[in-house]
């Protein structure tokens, strides 16, 4: 029994320094990437343009479903000219991301809103919010309300909406229950 546990602990430390020198290769090609960025090459005036003119073909359009699938194409597009690395939109169940980046080693997504009015400042507090906690997880590994309600000086009922909504997103697991409850990436 204890050379099969001897056994299962090696293969397992052979997994994690497989996934160590994989992210260490991902840090090392991002870090190139940023150093490559740095040195400013030639603007493609021709490509930013092409962007400008598909936002103005966009914007009058009144199906709103188009224009939302044609916008989300852009905001990929001008991500891709101007990140790290663009991987597009996500999609899981019953959910959608319209974008999803790498930028200076760290992950973004980006939901997309198209409205007939301006945003408020709830709106973009909201996601604002979001991205506040799942920068916390990603670089604590877990977060608690009372860890936001600290951090952040959030209020407790804001928190546990937003925590849900990001549970229901799939962007964040729920462990625990009550004052117990703590939240980490899937």
């Amino acid at each position: 029994m204890e050379a099969l546990r001897t056994a299962q602990q090696a293969h397992e430390a052979e997994i994690e320094f497989a996934k160590r020198k994989a992210h260490e290769e991902w840090e090392r090609r991002s870090h190139q990437e940023r150093e490559s960025r740095i040195q400013v090459g030639t603007v493609d005036h021709a490509r930013l343009q092409r962007m400008r003119d598909d936002f103005d073909s966009i914007y009058p359009m009144t199906d709103e479903s188009a224009r939302g699938g044609r916008f989300e194409v852009l905001m990929n597009e001008l991500f891709s000219y101007y990140t790290t690395l663009s991987k597009g939109g996500l999609r899981r169940d019953g959910e959608q991301i319209d974008g999803h980046f790498y930028l200076d080693n760290h992950q973004y997504y980006a939901e997309i809103r198209w409205k007939r009015k301006r945003a408020s400042a709830a709106d973009i507090s909201v996601l604002r919010d979001r991205a506040k906690i799942l920068d916390y997880v990603r670089d604590q590994g877990r977060v608690t309300t009372l860890d936001m309600v600290r951090e952040f000086g959030a209020s407790p009922n804001t928190l546990k909406a937003t925590f849900t909504s990001l549970v229901d997103k799939g962007l964040l697991l729920r462990h625990g229950g009550g004052r117990s409850t703590w939240y980490g990436l899937p």
